[in-house]
């Protein structure tokens, strides 16, 4: 819930293993018993821009899959509604 919207993540496609696989990554660097939020409030706004830093990586590879695959999605109805007539 702390996150901001990020067009580029959605949990279809595999936007919830990308934000925990990230935060797993991350948090080997912030020692014991550390993390991004604690009781509701973030710990390290740093570290938070880190963790959202890392996510953005990602982002241009999402979105040109997302483009590739919408494309492709296109081809393949545009040959069912010309068969389904």
């Amino acid at each position: 819930d702390f996150l901001p919207h990020m067009p580029a993540l959605d949990i279809g496609d595999g936007a919830f293993d990308l934000l925990f696989n990230t935060y797993k990554d991350q948090r080997l660097g912030w020692g014991s018993n550390q993390y991004l939020v604690n009781e509701g409030k973030i710990c390290d706004a740093t570290r938070l821009e880190l963790y959202l830093s890392a996510i953005g990586k990602n982002e241009t590879e999402i979105l040109e899959k997302k483009e590739s695959d919408d494309l492709q999605y296109a081809k393949k109805r545009r040959k069912w509604d010309k068969r389904d007539g």
